[in-house]
């Protein structure tokens, strides 16, 4: 396997278009449907990529963002979102990669592969979870 992914997203179809694209390129895949359930997953497996969906079922994937770096901060991040506004929202500069829905997977591929097979030293911006 090239690297563990872990896809947390709301839509059905999505996840499981998501997780065999990814899966045929070599990756160990799993799937969530909301936050909740990634953050379990995130506690009981290795993960080197988050796939995070903004609009989950329990919540803003940007709440539950800072709550899977304190899991797994050496985890890289690509937001996949409906729209672009949450782009400026300070918590998603957290994330290594910023990528529009699109049933074409071909730019979701490539960054993922760019992110998992680049070896560089870059930590991610940190995230407060204090109230």
């Amino acid at each position: 396997m090239r690297g563990t992914i872990l896809i947390v997203e709301n839509d059905r179809g999505l996840r499981q278009l998501y997780q065999t694209a990814l899966r045929q390129l070599g990756y160990d895949v799993l799937i969530a449907a909301n936050g909740g359930m990634a953050l379990e997953k995130l506690k009981s497996n290795s993960v080197d990529l988050i796939i995070l969906a903004l609009e989950l079922s329990d919540g803003s994937g940007l709440q539950h963002l800072c709550k899977f770096m304190d899991v797994q901060r050496q985890a890289k991040v690509v937001i996949n979102a409906g729209h672009t506004m949450a782009k400026w929202d300070f918590r998603s500069w957290a994330a290594d990669a910023f990528l529009i829905k699109s049933t074409d997977l071909t730019e979701l591929k490539n960054t993922v592969d760019t992110l998992l097979e680049r070896e560089l030293n870059v930590q991610s911006l940190p995230c407060s979870t204090s109230k």
